[in-house]
């Protein structure tokens, strides 16, 4: 961006300086200074915005989590519920085989039970007793 001086300075400081071409020099002089103040100042900010980028991608780095350690943290969380479900399912199976087996007796149970009541209440029966006691007859 060139800078220019007003011109009702630039015509005070050739009344000052009592001549034009003296006058021209200074005020190139000073739009010279203000370009290169002007220069120097975007060429800082430059340089300090790379410093405060790079500086904030660093704090930002200790501070969170990356993809390799989000990758990694998520792989041995998955790989340690994968052996408590493991360690469940084990121990479900184990449960329902010991189920499995007390109904089974159960059901052995019940039958042996049913056979003793019907023999006992067929030999308990009266109709049944004088059909046996015509046999042996």
């Amino acid at each position: 961006m060139t800078y220019t001086v007003p011109r009702p300075v630039f015509e005070k400081l050739a009344e000052s300086l009592k001549d034009r071409n003296a006058a021209e020099k200074f005020a190139s002089s000073i739009e010279e200074a203000v370009h290169e103040i002007e220069t120097a100042a975007k060429r800082e900010t430059v340089e300090k915005t790379a410093m405060n980028k790079a500086e904030i991608k660093e704090d930002l780095t200790k501070v969170l989590v990356t993809r390799e350690l989000f990758d990694e943290r998520f792989m041995s969380m998955n790989q340690v519920m994968n052996e408590r479900f493991e360690n469940m399912n084990q121990v479900m199976n184990e449960r329902f085989e010991n189920v499995n087996e007390r109904f089974k007796r159960t059901e052995l149970y019940l039958k042996i039970l049913v056979g003793l009541s019907l023999f006992g209440i067929t030999l308990a029966n009266p109709g049944f007793i004088e059909i046996i006691k015509n046999f042996s007859r």
